[in-house]
Order: C-alpha cells, then sequence, then structure tokens
C-alpha cells in the first residue's frame, strides 16, 4: 500500500503542519498523497451532509487517512460509503475510531507500506424518515441513529417495533439505535451495552426513562427496527430531531416514524500490530 488520500479537519484539531508531516513520511517511503477538499459549509444543507469534495478522489487511491476526531472518522465513513478502507488519526480526545495518536505516526505509515496490518469490517445502519408516507431522509449511520426531544418537549413517547412486533412504548428523552461501533458511544453514556466491533448485533437503548424497568435490547444484524414518535401528552406538541452519528438533526414530530436495518455498505478500519479493542476500552474509559 502506497497510494493515499486524506480528509482532514482543519476546521478544529488538524493543522497544515499535521498534514505536511504525514505527507513527508509518505513521499519518503516513495508513496503519494492527495488532500481531499472541503465544501463550503454553507452547501452542506439541513442534515450537514458532504463535508468533503470527493470529485477529486484519485483512483489509484488504496486507503483513506483521517486526520482529526472520532466526528471526523464517522463523517469520512458515511462519505467515502465503503469505497476504501480508513485510517484514522487521533487528534480528538477519546479516539475508539481515529486510533493512531499523534506520537505513533511513523511507526503507522511504515506499516501501511509493509502491509503489517488487518482489515476489520464494520456494520453500518440504513434510516429513512417518514412522514404521511412519505420518505424525507434516508441515509447510513455508522454509529448510530437516534431519536431524541426537542424544543419544547419535556418527554417524548417513542413506539418500538421489531420486525413489526411492537416491542414497547418509552417515555423519556428518546431512543438509540446503535451499532457495536457506537456502543462505546452514546449508547454507552445512556445504559446500553458494549459490544465487540465485529459483533453482528444492534443495540436499542432508551435515553433516560421515566420507568424503573425500562430497559434496552440487544437484536440480530439481520433485524428491522421501527421507531414511532407518539403523543405522549394532549396538552404539548410532542418536539424531537433524529441524528445519524450525531449529525444535525432532522426535526419530526407525531405520527413520523423511522425505518432502520442493516446497510448493504460497511466500513472497513486498518487495524495496526498491538492494536486491541478491549486495550483501548480500558486504557480509554478507566
Amino acid at each position: 500500500m502506497k497510494h493515499f488520500c486524506m480528509i482532514a479537519n482543519t476546521r478544529t484539531n488538524a493543522t497544515e503542519e499535521d498534514v505536511a508531516e504525514i505527507r513527508r513520511l509518505i513521499e519518503k517511503r516513495g508513496g503519494t498523497l492527495v488532500v481531499l477538499p472541503g465544501r463550503d459549509p454553507a452547501t452542506l444543507g439541513a442534515a450537514r451532509e458532504g463535508f468533503t469534495d470527493l470529485a477529486f478522489l484519485p483512483e489509484d487511491a488504496e486507503a483513506c487517512l483521517v486526520l482529526g476526531g472520532d466526528g471526523t472518522v464517522l463523517q469520512a465513513a458515511r462519505e467515502l460509503d465503503g469505497a476504501l478502507p480508513i485510517l484514522g488519526i487521533n487528534l480528538g480526545t477519546l479516539g475508539f475510531l481515529a486510533e493512531v495518536e499523534r506520537e505513533n505516526l511513523e511507526e503507522a505509515i511504515d506499516a501501511l507500506f509493509d502491509g503489517d496490518y488487518l482489515e476489520e469490517k464494520r456494520l453500518m445502519l440504513h434510516g429513512k424518515v417518514f412522514r404521511e408516507g412519505t420518505c424525507i431522509y434516508e441515509g447510513n449511520a455508522l454509529n448510530d441513529i437516534v431519536v431524541t426531544r426537542s424544543g419544547f418537549s419535556r418527554i417524548i413517547l417513542t413506539e418500538v417495533l421489531i420486525d413489526g412486533s411492537r416491542l414497547g412504548g418509552y417515555s423519556g428523552d428518546g431512543m438509540i439505535l446503535s451499532t457495536p461501533t457506537g456502543s462505546t458511544g452514546y449508547n454507552l453514556a445512556a445504559g446500553g451495552p458494549v459490544m465487540l466491533p465485529d459483533s453482528k448485533v444492534f443495540a436499542v437503548t432508551p435515553i433516560c426513562p421515566h420507568s424503573l424497568n425500562a430497559k434496552g435490547i440487544v437484536i440480530p444484524s439481520g433485524s428491522r427496527v421501527e421507531l414511532r414518535v407518539e403523543q405522549s401528552k394532549k396538552t404539548q406538541k410532542d418536539e424531537a430531531i433524529v441524528t445519524f452519528d450525531g449529525n444535525q438533526g432532522i426535526p419530526v414530530t407525531v405520527g413520523d416514524r423511522i425505518e432502520a436495518e442493516k446497510a448493504e455498505t460497511v466500513t472497513t478500519f486498518l487495524k495496526l500490530p498491538g492494536s486491541r479493542f478491549l486495550d483501548t476500552l480500558r486504557n480509554k474509559m478507566m
């Protein structure tokens, strides 16, 4: 592997010096690097998508280096849509997805050139938002699809169906549908289970449920999940938003529904020697 492209979050953590250092390391080994340009934020639309101009994606690229934090990796995974394997270089905080730290850059680049890596395929979700029978939005998520309260809503009522069978109605702050990759994010903070990255399951986790016995559930990845926003109080118009990997929300209200299932696309991560999920979990969370 010697030809790379890069998505760099220069709006926050990444600097031109960081990009230049990675370019130097790659060119020292006889490789090439193309940094993909970003788009004007004013053109991204309500769902805040299309940060990267993929028209500049080189045909010979063998992998995409993602420079930033986990949020940048999530953005890159959605936009690349499985076209290239990803190696995240962490300039953020926790860095579950962007696992290569700045101080290990040269070692990581050498491993790519030497073929000393593994490919790990991660499940993604595909979700659709319906209003009065019409799909108003659809997209993929590597981490999670979340329905959460918005505006003046104190709580919302979310009805959950699995493969057409009713699981129950949950009053609270909303509901998380998480992949194994996303299980260490919002799902974990909401009390959901941690799932190993190669697990073939999803988790449905209520957010701050207004109940003593409301629990989440782990379901097979072949399941189809439906989340419906229902009326919780006659005196209050329930307002909610749906987010895909934490992107700017799509407003929803009573009667709207979200359908989600396993996406056809998978995201491939490049894993370097000595990288173990449980070690990362222990070191970063404990």
